[in-house]
């Protein structure tokens, strides 16, 4: 199991997952656990698996240079571990939580260099909602590596 934290001065949340490493079509499952130090109002829990794109580059044109960006968003899946509305008494919590990669998505990818750069991330991000303006929410992201679904061309074959 692989787990991974973030604290805040008052609490603790984390996400677990049963591996780091996944497929497509495979399910990404794991647990939220949230540990309150002391009560606090909550109103929700949330975790949100998502995958993007995001491709930069930079050109030159004698002095001039022009700075190209574009990002995608291709998958969101979101669900609500627990409606609170109400005060969570200090303590700990735990929510499991389960995923389906969809078939054909990208493989996890990062390239870096010079004047260019790409990504193809995954993550997961629980939150926990406070419902107090002046109050941030909590957050943690954790990154997943899905691995690419390479099916070679038939022609790339050769047989002796």
């Amino acid at each position: 199991m692989l787990e991974v934290l973030f604290s805040s001065q008052s609490n603790i949340i984390s996400i677990q997952t049963e591996q780091r490493d996944y497929d497509w079509g495979e399910k990404v499952a794991g647990t939220v656990k949230v540990i309150l130090k002391k009560h606090k109002r909550v109103q929700d829990v949330t975790v949100r698996l998502k995958g993007k794109q995001r491709v930069s580059f930079s050109t030159r044109s004698g002095k001039r240079s022009r700075y190209w960006s574009y990002e995608n968003v291709f998958l969101t899946k979101s669900i609500t571990l627990a409606r609170v509305n109400d005060i969570l008494q200090a303590g700990h919590y735990s929510w499991p939580f389960s995923f389906i990669l969809g078939h054909g998505s990208p493989g996890s990818f990062e390239y870096k260099r010079q004047e260019f750069s790409g990504v193809v991330e995954y993550s997961l991000k629980a939150e926990m909602s406070i419902p107090d303006l002046l109050v941030p929410n909590e957050r943690f992201k954790h990154v997943l590596t899905v691995k690419p679904n390479f099916v070679p061309h038939p022609s790339s074959f050769s047989i002796n």
